[in-house]
């Protein structure tokens, strides 16, 4: 993982932020209160500032810090190659003191500045400080000792004016910990006001009445639901082997049922009104399904009840209620019975920076489980609602919720209710800055409790698309919401030319909705099938997963297939087999180099045709995937692995394209393995780059990243290896913001749904500037739990619809088909600029980089066309050849006509 680029928070996002604090300070805390304890000492800098002791600059230590710092403070940059000042700053926010860190060169690391604190397990906490200075500055409470992790933070990009920082959270544990600030880069910042207080244990809100949970019946289909239905512990050697591959919830999801997964059935065997959920479990597989996020007051007990039973007695289903994403530590094991029973859990949920609260339930075990009637409620004592009117927002099943203009991009109105007769809906529709672009109603009649209309999305433009719907009946109103996408007609075809790819199900859901958003390349990490713990699972035993490989190259894309994950009976590590995802045997080579060649030359031979590119390993410079046994070396294992597999696979198939090497956080594996050979091996070099991410310690910008993987390439080149390099995995590494109506708070480094789109079309633009041939992003798929803020920057939500980055993701991955970097010429100098030819003409892409948008010429050829982040392209209007450009956060493609 190389966390290189990240874009800051704009005014708007803050601003939404501050309005997200102060309603979750209204409605979480009541009315007015004596002002808290601030926790630190000498908050303000007005106590005195001690001369720091001249530092030893060693190899461990190559940084200089000197100056004079205020007393109870410290510096944190001593393991950093940086040179600080540090003194009083003469302009303070308030009072007559006030601290300033001054960075003049920096070759590795950040600066940080710290105060020791002492916090409590589950305790709500707010930290704020106000901040100026040069560029970016985080704030953060974070844990003082290994392995320093950040237990919340925010961050902004700070020019001179004084400004406030401010951030709510909880501390899993009782630690030891720093009240946190750090700089990236060059320049300076200063400090003042700094403040950190417990936030009250219980909220002075009015209780909540009634069942908080949406659709807790199903009576509306899956609406306000989203799950996962996967292997369990995938990488550890589970004994039973899989019948065949696990579908996706999506690929069931709807009113009609299927013969496995998750579905909403009107069958006669539920237990409260019309509908349940009927979950079919294969052998050893993990179901994971999650509610929408609802607001709730903290520190007071709520119930969590719902109706189950199963098709075999004694499955074991587990529940919780969900917030933040430690939540898997509360979760509660039932015991099914093959009756309806109704089961209870009450729990005391602690202060939560997301605001956000759902139900959650696992299960890892097998056959057919009903849930129906699932119900949250303030208190401790089931008190059962009346039935009511219920509203939903939902794509078409043939279309799903990503739709290309010749399939008739509409939306349907789901009700359901206790009385028949006409509900009056109003559907509001609104892009992804929030203006809204239609307004339609329509009156649906209600019979025997159903209601079902149609409505076309006439939006005018590309893009990602929110609707909301508000029904009434009589005295009685409803709500619901669903996000659509409506992308540019992807290119047709040619895979090999594009560099657009990604990690998701097999599903039918996935394989049509993917190609839409011009992905051309599918990476099986996960899904499994070509690796050794699934094809051959026992010694001998060869499984094949050809209808599904099939089925993904029908639908469009290529394959690159993964060479891993040693089966129980093989690794070299048999007698360390740990439970869980990693770090199992399942990690450790082969103990013996005639079993590992021979999974390599079937599996190669067999798939010869549809998977002709394969990677070895995932993620080998990591002991949590790759480990090797006492007294011998990481890399030179894994070079001599790389050696035995692409000779097997050379030889099974000469087709077969072989890569490797997997560049991590820094290169000195790289080198280590370039020294060693790796470069006279594999055809490819692959690498991992993510980006950003909550407490990432670097946010050099696009051109820092670039700048990175030219050290890579200079490296390769000096090796004398082929030019080819892929990013087999990456993407935003952090948490990303819900785009449904939920109630959040700003939280750590979260990343709004608008700039969750922005990064990654610029994140695949520079990618290609820098010359990585082909990216893979890796949280493609839909994720539960289904809350307000995603810890994982997914392209979709819970429930499948879209995040506006998969739009955004569409409209790169057409504008830069077939795109090779080229010179871009001259440019505003606070403007990022990347030029590329491709086959349908150059493309040139810009955006500001000064955090506000910059005006400015540029000369071009007559029938060039400009489009925006969602791919929506309009005229130019030229004078003299000229055209006049802003340029701001997001990228815009300038499409020049080809050359005659």
């Amino acid at each position: 993982m190389i966390p290189c680029l990240t874009d800051f928070p704009t005014a708007r996002s803050r601003a939404v932020g501050l309005v997200l604090a102060a309603w979750l300070a209204a409605n979480a805390m009541g009315g007015e209160t004596p002002a808290p304890e601030n926790l630190l000492k000498n908050p303000g800098f007005e106590e005195a500032f001690e001369e720091l002791p001249k530092n030893a600059v060693t190899p461990q230590h190559p940084g200089v810090q000197e100056g004079r710092v205020g007393v109870h403070w410290k510096p944190n940059s001593g393991w950093a190659d940086l040179t600080l000042a540090f003194d009083p700053d003469p302009n303070p926010f308030k009072g007559k003191g006030a601290q300033r860190i001054r960075c003049t060169r920096r070759t590795g690391g950040r600066t940080q500045f710290v105060q020791p604190v002492k916090v409590q397990k589950n305790r709500g906490y707010e930290i704020s400080a106000w901040v100026k200075g040069s560029g970016r500055v985080s704030l953060e409470l974070r844990k003082s000792g290994a392995p320093y992790t950040s237990h919340f933070a925010t961050g902004a990009n700070v020019l001179g004016e004084w400004s406030k920082l401010s951030v709510r959270g909880t501390a899993p544990e009782d630690d030891e910990a720093f009240f946190f600030l750090a700089f990236d880069g060059t320049g300076w910042f200063s400090v003042d006001e700094a403040e950190m207080v417990v936030l009250p244990e219980r909220s002075n809100a009015p209780p909540k009445a009634g069942n908080l949970i949406y659709n807790g019946g199903f009576e509306l289909g899956l609406a306000g639901w989203g799950g996962q239905l996967r292997e369990w512990n995938g990488y550890a050697n589970s004994p039973e082997p899989h019948a065949k591959p696990y579908p996706d919830p999506l690929d069931v999801a709807g009113y009609e049922s299927g013969d496995a997964g998750c579905t909403v059935t009107q069958a006669e065997d539920r237990q409260a009104g019309r509908a349940a959920l009927l979950v079919d479990l294969l052998p050893n597989s993990w179901w994971m399904w999650s509610s929408r996020g609802v607001a709730y007051n903290f520190g007071r007990p709520h119930l969590l009840s719902f109706w189950a039973k199963a098709e075999r007695p004694g499955a074991a289903l587990y529940a919780t209620l969900y917030s933040e994403n430690r939540f898997r530590d509360t979760l509660k094991k039932f015991v099914l019975s093959a009756e309806w029973t109704r089961y209870e859990m009450t729990l005391t949920p602690p202060y939560s920076s997301s605001a956000v609260m759902g139900a959650y339930f696992e299960c890892h075990d097998t056959g057919k489980i009903l849930l129906d009637g699932v119900h949250i409620q303030e208190g401790e004592t089931f008190t059962p609602d009346a039935p009511r009117l219920e509203a939903a927002l939902a794509a078409p099943r043939e279309t799903g919720p990503v739709m290309l203009a010749a399939e008739r991009p509409r939306i349907l109105l789901r009700l359901a209710s206790p009385v028949d007769g006409p509900v009056r809906c109003e559907v509001r529709v609104v892009d992804v800055d929030e203006r809204e672009v239609q307004r339609l109603e329509r009156e649906v009649a209600v019979k025997q409790g159903w209601g079902e209309a149609e409505a076309e999305l006439e939006t005018g433009a590309l893009g990602a698309f929110r609707a909301m719907l508000k029904a009434v009946q009589g005295k009685q109103e409803a709500a619901g919401e669903c996000c659509v996408g409506l992308p540019p007609d992807p290119v047709r075809g040619d895979e090999e030319a594009s560099a657009f790819g990604g990690h998701f199900p097999f599903g039918p859901y996935y394989l049509k909705l993917m190609p839409k958003l011009g992905m051309k390349w599918a990476r099986l990490h996960p899904p499994f099938h070509t690796k050794w713990i699934v094809v051959e699972r026992e010694r001998g035993q060869f499984r094949w997963y050809d209808a599904e490989l099939r089925a993904v190259r029908a639908a469009g894309l290529k394959i690159l297939g993964s060479l891993d994950l040693t089966p129980h009976w093989a690794s070299v590590a048999r007698e360390t087999q740990q439970p869980g995802w990693v770090r199992s045997s399942a990690t450790f080579p082969a103990e013996r180099d005639e079993d590992w060649t021979n999974y390599v030359s079937k599996t190669v031979t067999h798939y010869a045709g549809v998977v002709d590119d394969w990677e070895i390993w995932n993620e080998p410079f990591t002991g949590t995937f790759f480990g090797v046994p006492e007294g011998r070396e990481r890399g030179p294992e894994y070079v001599r692995l790389v050696r035995l597999a692409a000779e097997a696979a050379r030889k099974a198939n000469p087709r077969a394209r072989v890569m490797g090497g997997m560049a991590g956080p820094d290169y000195v594996w790289t080198r280590e393995c370039l020294d060693m050979g790796l470069h006279r091996l594999t055809d490819v070099f692959t690498l991992h780059l993510y980006y950003g991410g909550n407490g990432a310690p670097e946010f050099d910008g696009p051109l820092g990243l670039r700048d990175s993987v030219g050290r890579l390439r200079e490296a390769l080149r000096s090796a004398h290896r082929p030019d080819e390099v892929w990013n087999s995995e990456g993407g935003l590494s952090g948490a990303t913001r819900s785009w449904y109506s939920m109630p959040e708070l700003e939280r750590g480094f979260v990343v709004p749904a608008r700039e969750h789109a922005e990064q990654t079309a610029k994140y695949y633009v520079v990618q290609l500037a820098a010359g990585i041939r082909r990216g893979f992003q890796y949280f493609s798929w839909a994720s539960p739990p289904h809350m307000g803020a995603a810890s994982e920057a997914t392209f979709l939500h819970a429930d499948g619809t879209p995040r506006p980055a998969a739009l955004a993701y569409a409209a790169a991955a057409l504008f830069l088909h077939g795109a090779r970097a080229k010179d871009s010429g001259p440019h505003p100098e606070d403007v990022a600029y990347f030029a590329f030819d491709t086959p349908a003409g150059e493309v040139q892409v810009f955006w500001s980089s000064a955090g506000k948008p910059v005006a400015f010429e540029t000369r071009i050829p007559d029938g060039a066309r400009i489009a925006d982040l969602m791919g929506n392209a309009r005229a130019l209007a030229l004078a003299n050849g000229a055209a006049r450009l802003e340029a701001g956060s997001a990228p815009q493609y300038l499409l020049l006509p080809p050359r005659r």
